[in-house]
């Protein structure tokens, strides 16, 4: 029971130390985190691209023409379950995928790489256990290709 106990808090605090590691990488690279707004307003233009109510939008330049481009998600009638809708700057929906409210939700926006697109880190899950990823995001082909997992 006791080794259960330490393996678990080695395990644990590894992904600690990945992340801050990740982190300290990040900021000695030159990388930073790109904000993200979130909107007070849903813009017209959305609500004629996007059948369904919409809970909330955030704004941020996804795609590097540094023109906003937006994140929307939209109530489905299955509760926890949403529909994230990630939209160009001139109203375009790249792609749109299910989502489901979690305990913890965190996601911010950096630039790993040499293309204009941004990649996204994802902090998802419950207090007794999240999941921590990088995705970079292929607007071309509509999808986020998995770089890193860890848990």
């Amino acid at each position: 029971m006791r080794l259960n106990v330490l393996y678990r808090t080695v395990d644990f605090m590894k992904s600690i130390f990945l992340f801050i590691l990740t982190l300290i990488t990040f900021e000695v690279a030159g990388q930073s985190f790109h904000s993200v707004d979130t909107l007070d307003y849903t813009p017209k233009e959305l609500s004629k691209v996007i059948d369904g109510e919409i809970v909330k939008v955030f704004s941020i330049d996804i795609d590097g023409d540094e023109c906003k481009d937006f994140i929307a998600l939209v109530k489905t009638d299955q509760e926890p379950k949403f529909t994230e809708y990630w939209i160009s700057s001139n109203f375009t929906i790249w792609f749109s995928k299910t989502t489901y409210f979690m305990g913890i939700q965190y996601r911010c926006f950096m630039n790993l790489d040499n293309d204009l697109e941004l990649e996204v880190f994802y902090a998802t899950g419950y207090e007794d256990g999240i999941d921590y990823y990088f995705k970079d995001l292929d607007l071309i082909h509509s999808s986020e290709n998995l770089i890193f997992y860890f848990n």
